[in-house]
């Protein structure tokens, strides 16, 4: 199964299971930590906007959709 890790925070890619997934590459991992705190309780569309685009560098459309999607704030609630 593939699966998208969107990093906030670090909180996903310390996790011993997912961080073995990205390294093997059966995860794809988007950089997201400067935009944490753009995303948190109420997005700003400069915010979504530039996690879109780096989601669709990191996952085409064209390449099918990410069966299952992980992403973590210890701040999101």
């Amino acid at each position: 199964m593939r699966c998208l890790v969107l990093d906030l925070d670090g909180s996903l890619t310390g996790q011993t299971g997912l961080r073995q997934r990205i390294d093997d590459e059966s995860a794809i991992l988007v950089p997201a930590r400067g935009l944490g705190a753009r995303l948190r309780i109420l997005a700003s569309r400069r915010g979504l906007t530039t996690l879109r685009r780096r989601i669709a560098e990191a996952f085409p459309l064209s390449d099918g959709p990410a069966p299952l999607i992980f992403h973590g704030s210890g701040d999101c609630h």
